[in-house]
């Protein structure tokens, strides 16, 4: 049924999209169709949650991985992970990122911005020396926000290819001093990053 849905956004736009339109290309009826998804909302509710848990998994994975050879590897990384997977979607499944993604929404995105806190906060990351670094609670919390608020804006602003690399040079700037001035205030700043 999500297949369906998708496709039919794909070809007809997401203002066309109905039940019935999506019952009659997935070869359901519409009850079996509104056992699963009550109505249209509920749909293109779990069709963002699967396009926001694919970028989720590529970002947990980069943060859990080996550590980065040059400081910002990991940062761009996660960047380009998620640009490469919503960068090459259709206007209209970038309609539907942007509802998804939009204030106010209880979806995975939430969700994974409180499994990068735990992890930044709990296990840390590796750092580009081979040492661990972690952050306190409020810290991941901040830069875990901080980081998806630009991605979150870039990627509903559509910028052109060659701001993405700006916007995520940026970004690597960010987490870096982010990271280097870590720690209570007026502690020395630490030199490890991500």
């Amino acid at each position: 049924m999500l297949e369906a849905a998708s496709r039919l956004i794909e070809r007809d736009g997401l203002d066309a999209l109905n039940t019935n339109r999506i019952a009659e290309l997935a070869g359901v009826s519409i009850g079996s169709l509104y056992q699963y998804f009550p109505d249209k909302h509920a749909l293109l509710a779990a069709l963002a949650r699967r396009e926001i848990a694919a970028v989720s998994q590529q970002v947990l994975a980069v943060l859990a991985g080996p550590a980065p050879a040059a400081p910002g590897d990991r940062v761009r990384a996660i960047v380009r992970a998620v640009f490469g997977v919503f960068g090459a979607r259709s206007q209209v499944q970038r309609q539907l990122l942007e509802r998804a993604l939009g204030p106010g929404t209880a979806l995975p995105g939430n969700m994974t911005h409180g499994l990068i806190t735990a992890l930044l906060s709990g296990a840390g990351v590796t750092t580009h020396d081979g040492g661990r670094r972690q952050l306190t609670t409020i810290e991941a919390f901040v830069l875990t926000q901080a980081f998806a608020g630009v991605v979150r804006a870039a990627l509903i602003h559509l910028p052109e290819p060659k701001d993405r690399q700006a916007i995520e040079e940026a970004l690597v700037r960010l987490v870096l001093g982010f990271f280097a001035g870590a720690g209570a205030p007026g502690a020395p700043a630490r030199q490890s990053a991500p």
